[in-house]
């Protein structure tokens, strides 16, 4: 057998299973092939392990590491910042103009107790995006490709998301301008770009669910259900967020109501996330079952019962309700802030490597 015969060969055998393999995905200039179990179990392991949507990598061929770190780092960073983003415009467009500083004109006060919060809030989402978008680029097979996205727009969930994303980082840095500088704008024009904002954030915190459920092979990520958990865990950790930024910028004191009250509709949203999640991982029995068997009982179990479960979800909220029902027990709302985040990145991770 030649060369060129032998390779050929070993081209049409599924690098896992060594089976015959009928089905081919095409990357570029590269052909993998598949058999029956890899086909259909939807999950492509080592050597076929390269699943793009238009040019964004979700695994790379070194066995998936940095890639899937990349875009498990986005997934997290892009909806918390979308998620703080929403939070800090929402109460902003909606708060009554007394509670804000203003002077007789209705314009803002540069550097008062609200222009440090709202404006010092934004200058942290605005980096989170911005490192967001950066874990998107660099996951991308060709990160030049991004050129061709801005100067050749298309309508589709990829361009949809990018775009959306760009313009939270630029609404970002236009509110922190307008809340910190000493021009003193109209409390009407933050409250146009506090509209726009909280329609920019709505898109990329749909954008991290719908960007796994465009993969056509991994059944996993097909549900709606996973749009509803990321844009429920974005806006979670988007208060999350904006507590712990109240205590690093020492603005705890003077907006510990505001805290305990923004923590009460984060207890609200933990409760129907964890409903969710149980209707997910139930639904998904049928669909699914060896990513539901990784997730419960396999490798991430662990991981999930531990930081998603009991750390993100059950503890949080079983410290809020006792804060509010029992007598004497107070807890600083950092503590449950801290958990919210971590059980976020844990729900990404699971949901990433379960599929």
């Amino acid at each position: 057998m030649g060369r060129h015969a032998r390779r050929r060969h070993r081209l049409q055998k599924c690098m896992k299973h060594r089976d015959r393999a009928p089905w081919k995905t095409a990357k570029r200039r590269s052909v993998y092939h598949a058999c029956e179990r890899c086909q259909g179990s939807g999950f492509m392991r080592p050597g076929l392990r390269r699943r793009t949507i238009r040019g964004y990598n979700l695994t790379s061929d070194k066995g998936g590491e940095v890639s899937s770190s990349l875009i498990i780092a986005y997934l997290f960073l892009g909806g918390a910042g979308a998620g703080m983003l929403f939070v800090l415009s929402a109460v902003s467009f909606f708060s009554p103009s007394r509670d804000l500083d203003l002077d007789g004109s209705g314009r803002l006060q540069p550097w008062g107790s609200y222009a440090r919060l709202y404006g010092l809030g934004y200058c942290v989402s605005l980096a989170i995006c911005i490192v967001a978008a950066l874990c998107l680029v660099f996951d991308m097979a060709r990160p030049d490709a991004i050129l061709g996205l801005i100067f050749n727009p298309n309508v589709s969930v990829v361009s949809i998301g990018a775009y959306g994303l760009g313009l939270c980082i630029a609404l970002n840095a236009a509110l922190a301008i307008i809340w910190l500088s000493h021009f003193r704008p109209n409390i009407m024009l933050c409250r146009i770009v506090s509209a726009l904002a909280i329609v920019a954030a709505c898109v990329v915190m749909s954008y991290t669910g719908l960007l796994l459920g465009i993969i056509p092979h991994a059944v996993f990520w097909q549900s709606p259900l996973i749009v509803v958990l990321f844009v429920l865990s974005s806006l979670s950790c988007g208060i999350a967020l904006v507590v712990l930024a109240m205590m690093a910028f020492r603005l705890l004191a003077p907006f510990w109501n505001a805290a305990r009250t923004v923590l009460l509709v984060d207890g609200v949203l933990i409760g129907v996330e964890l409903i969710v999640l149980t209707v997910f991982i139930a639904s998904s029995q049928q669909s699914a079952p060896e990513a539901v068997e990784t997730l419960v009982t396999g490798d991430l179990a662990a991981l999930f019962w531990t930081g998603l479960v009991a750390m993100g979800l059950v503890v949080p909220l079983a410290m809020e309700l006792a804060s509010r029902w029992k007598v004497g027990l107070d807890v600083h709302p950092c503590i449950p802030a801290v958990l919210v985040l971590i059980g976020g990145l844990c729900l990404r991770i699971c949901i990433v490597f379960a599929a």
